[in-house]
């Protein structure tokens, strides 16, 4: 490095014995912010899959869950059937450390989950191998691969970019609860 060159230099000159930049700490790099959507682009993402077909109903619930719940892409995978309350409006979920917790979901996910249910997810598959939520047309939970890649081409779709991932929603989930006062 230029310090030890330097160093190196004063100690040929006879100028001094010691390296001057022992015990200097460097100095901290700032971490950068995570990125997050303005309210005009997650609008947009949501609304990128076309809902005449069985995997835009199914992805219009992905994004919608996401957004609403700022669910890991893990636990989001990892959703049964059984967890979903929609009349409450809320899912049980097992997050970090396998800790178990209620999220709730806003209006929107709930309609869009409803008319997934309803018309998508019997239809994705001729047989349902899986009780997990979100399924292939094989009839197998997503897996997290899987929600990484839907998320990446809608945000392509949208215009937003390619540098879009399950969690860069859940970083804009916690900025618009921030931004509207809430307590995470």
């Amino acid at each position: 490095s230029a310090v030890r060159s330097f160093y190196r230099f004063l100690k040929s000159e006879g100028v001094t014995d010691k390296d001057p930049s022992l015990g200097v700490l460097s100095a901290k790099t700032g971490k950068r912010l995570p990125l997050f959507l303005d309210h005009k682009a997650i609008i947009s993402l949501i609304m990128a899959p076309d809902t005449s077909t069985h995997i835009g109903l199914r992805d219009r619930a992905i994004l919608e869950m996401l957004y609403s719940s700022g669910l890991r892409v893990s636990e989001l995978v990892n959703v049964d059937m059984e967890n979903l309350n929609l009349d409450a409006m809320e899912l049980k979920t097992r997050g970090k450390g396998n800790k178990e917790r209620i999220v709730f979901i806003g209006q929107h996910t709930k309609s869009a989950l409803e008319v997934y249910i309803q018309h998508g997810r019997t239809h994705l598959s001729p047989k349902i191998a899986s009780v997990g939520l979100f399924i292939n047309r094989y009839g197998n939970r997503l897996n997290a691969r899987s929600i990484q890649k839907i998320v990446k081409s809608y945000a392509l779709k949208s215009g937003i970019g390619q540098n879009i991932h399950p969690h860069s929603i859940r970083h804009t989930f916690a900025t618009h609860l921030i931004e509207g006062n809430a307590d995470l």
